[in-house]
C-alpha cells in the first residue's frame, strides 16, 4: 500500500461453501477478514449475507473468472466489509505516519483478523484470535500445520 487510504486486496481464499476470506492493506496494514456460513433459519427464503459472499469469493477464485469479473466481484465483497467495518479498521490501523518506518514493517505489516457476521440483519465485524481465522481452520483441517 502507496497511499494512506488506498486499499489493496492481497489475497483471496475460498472453498466449496465452507468459508472464504479476504485479506487486504488498509493504512499500511494488513486486514483479515474470515466469512463462515451463517445458520440457516426455519422458513429463511434469502441467501444470508454470509453465503452470499462466500459464493461470490468462491466465484472469484475459479478458473473460469477473468480478470475483470474478479476485479466486480471483489470490489463488491470489500464495499461490503469496509460499509460495515471501516471504523473498527480505522482503530486497529489509524493513518499511517512515514516517520520511523522499519524496513521489517513495510515487508511484514501487522496483521489484525476479523470476522465478518450479522447480526439483527445488519453486517458486522468483530475482531477474532488468529486461529478462529478461515484460513487457519482450513489449513488445521487438512493437516497442513
Amino acid at each position: 500500500m502507496d497511499n494512506a487510504g488506498e486499499i489493496v486486496v492481497r489475497q483471496v481464499h475460498a472453498g466449496d461453501g465452507d468459508g472464504a476470506d479476504i485479506v487486504f492493506e488498509f493504512n499500511g496494514q494488513r486486514m483479515d477478514v474470515s466469512i463462515f456460513p451463517s445458520l440457516s433459519r426455519p422458513g429463511q427464503v434469502q441467501q444470508s449475507l454470509e453465503d452470499r459472499l462466500i459464493d461470490l469469493l468462491a466465484r472469484a477464485t475459479s478458473p473460469d473468472t477473468d480478470d475483470d469479473e474478479y476485479e466486480d466481484i471483489v470490489d463488491e465483497v470489500l464495499e461490503t466489509i469496509l460499509d460495515a467495518g471501516s471504523h473498527i479498521f480505522s482503530e486497529a490501523a489509524p493513518t499511517p505516519s512515514t516517520d520511523g518506518i522499519d524496513l521489517h514493517s513495510l515487508v511484514f505489516p501487522p496483521t489484525h483478523v476479523f470476522r465478518l457476521e450479522t447480526v439483527d440483519d445488519n453486517a458486522t465485524i468483530v475482531r477474532i484470535d488468529p486461529e478462529e481465522e478461515y484460513t487457519s481452520s482450513f489449513l488445521d483441517r487438512d493437516g497442513l500445520f
